[in-house]
């Protein structure tokens, strides 16, 4: 891999593609050789901000609908095994390896490995994501729960959200470490992701122990989607809808790192935020939106949106409008 000069030694590095030629050429030279599709092939745009720390990268990846694969023989043609973790910011992502599927949320993260095919499919436009690449022969701390892991989502509390914050503050175009700092930097993080790995084994496993269908999975998020606007859904509903139990529902999204109603307002907090930021609904107000989304009132959009996003609706309609 043609990995970006480090913080402190180089400025960061930073991709703008708007075709499927440029996006593949831009993995290709300075990630992985990866397959790249777009999905939506009339409005195709990917942004990623990248740098190097120690032998690690971190790259944060803005972009429209996109799958990328690695492919067997792409992975066997790999001169060194790469740990690669993703967490989600916005948007939905769903990552296939060894038979499993993570569909990851805000909020959530997943670990997944160079040298075995996998596929990462970004659902949603305007998502954004985070990715780390950590040679597997520095994850020296985390022992037999990786098995166990790829391809799993987790949940990004804990000690994985201050990981997170770490490798973040190295795509801050301010922010210099010397050689002695990234090494630290890189160690910390991976004793920070063995802590999160640890405290997922160490969790109540029941519901880890259920076998999850995707498919079911994507059932329900239609559902919700559908039904986004009824103040009324609630886990129970939900839970109704599809013939289960109230308990079986809260395992599946367990498996997600989260609850059904976190995942519901998690949704209606991105809808909010991508209405505010359409033009073509400048006319809509804050109260119409609150209805729209399912929100009690606007006091109530407002007070969620701000501890989302750390402002209210109407500073990112200003600031983000398109």
């Amino acid at each position: 891999m043609n990995f970006p000069s480090a913080p402190g030694a180089d400025r960061l590095h930073e991709s703008h593609v708007q075709s499927l030629d440029q996006l593949t050429q831009m993995v290709h030279e300075n990630f992985y050789e990866l397959e790249c599709h777009y999905t939506t092939p009339d409005r195709c745009h990917t942004r990623a901000l990248a740098a190097r720390f120690k032998d690690s990268l971190v790259s944060m990846v803005d972009t429209t609908p996109v799958m990328f694969s690695r492919t067997r023989d792409a992975s066997a043609r790999s001169e060194s095994g790469t740990f690669k973790i993703m967490w989600q910011i916005a948007g939905q992502s769903r990552i296939e390896q060894g038979g499993r599927e993570a569909m990851l949320v805000p909020g959530t993260w997943a670990v997944y490995d160079s040298t075995r095919p996998y596929s990462v499919n970004v659902l949603e436009p305007d998502s954004r994501f985070v990715v780390l690449f950590l040679p597997q022969s520095e994850a020296y701390a985390w022992g037999p729960e990786i098995p166990r892991l790829i391809g799993t989502a987790l949940s990004g509390k804990g000690t994985a959200e201050v990981a997170l914050s770490a490798i973040g503050r190295l795509l801050d175009d301010q922010f210099s470490l010397d050689s002695a700092g990234q090494m630290v930097v890189q160690d910390s993080v991976v004793s920070l992701l063995a802590a999160a790995m640890r405290q997922t084994e160490n969790a109540d496993t029941a519901a880890q122990a259920r076998a999850v269908n995707p498919r079911k999975l994507e059932q329900i998020r239609a559902f919700i989607v559908e039904h986004i606007s009824e103040p009324d859904l609630s886990a129970e509903r939900i839970a109704q809808a599809f013939s289960m139990s109230r308990r079986s529902l809260y395992y599946l999204f367990d498996r997600m790192g989260q609850t059904p109603h976190a995942y519901v307002l998690g949704l209606r907090l991105e809808a909010a935020r991508k209405s505010l930021g359409d033009a073509r609904q400048a006319d809509k107000t804050i109260t119409q939106r609150a209805y729209e989304f399912g929100f009690s009132d606007a006091a109530h959009l407002s007070r969620a949106f701000h501890e989302r996003f750390g402002m209210s609706p109407s500073s990112w309609r200003v600031q983000h409008r398109m």
